[in-house]
């Protein structure tokens, strides 16, 4: 059975909603830019912008609870924590996929300011990356945590070793090439398997 929208008024509604109903109405045209978690792509697939580097580059204001040449750190709109603080590079690196081996001072400089930040019990804090899709914005980001969280739901999506969450030091082992190295050794190559028959 095909539901005409027209005809049940859905349209009519949605006509009175303002962006919401030209967002769900309107037909994507080929030269529209891609927004998607807080970057926007142009039809090239070339970055336009990026709301973390804006920040970084002083381009949109955003209140610093520090700076240097490497990396910010501000407060998040909706704190998950009794404190919670992102630590950003002011390189533009999308996810934690894109991190390379040059990339680990850059890592435990990271590390340095949200601990330094953070002015509590070691045991009381935490350091994690959400993992693509789960990340928010597309700009690489450290969160710093004092527990404990303000609700189960941030609990749950700040739980390290899930699928979403990983800890400071997992994500700095694998961008070290440690990881990746130790996974090439555990699976034997196909070549080498077929000599030894």
């Amino acid at each position: 059975m095909h539901l005409n929208l027209q005809a049940t008024g859905v349209i009519g509604t949605l006509a009175g909603m303002g962006k919401l109903s030209e967002w769900l109405t309107r037909k994507q045209r080929p030269d529209d830019d891609i927004v998607s978690k807080g970057v926007v792509w142009n039809a090239r697939g070339e970055m336009q912008s990026c709301l973390f580097c804006d920040f970084a580059n002083h381009t949109k204001e955003k209140e610093l609870l520090y700076e240097d040449d490497l990396v910010i750190a501000f407060s998040p709109l909706k704190p998950a924590a009794k404190q919670h603080i992102l630590v950003v590079p002011k390189r533009h690196i999308s996810t934690v996929g894109d991190l390379v081996e040059t990339d680990t001072p850059l890592l435990d400089r990271m590390k340095e300011v949200a601990v330094k930040l953070l002015k509590c019990d070691a045991s009381q804090t935490q350091l994690s990356f959400h993992i693509p899709p789960w990340n928010s914005v597309d700009h690489l980001h450290l969160h710093a945590l004092e527990t404990p969280f303000l609700s189960w739901w941030n609990g749950l999506r700040f739980s390290e070793g899930k699928p979403w969450c990983a800890s400071f030091e997992g994500v700095r082992y694998w961008a070290s090439g440690a990881g990746a190295q130790e996974e090439k050794e555990s699976v034997p190559e196909t070549k080498d398997a077929e000599e030894k028959c």
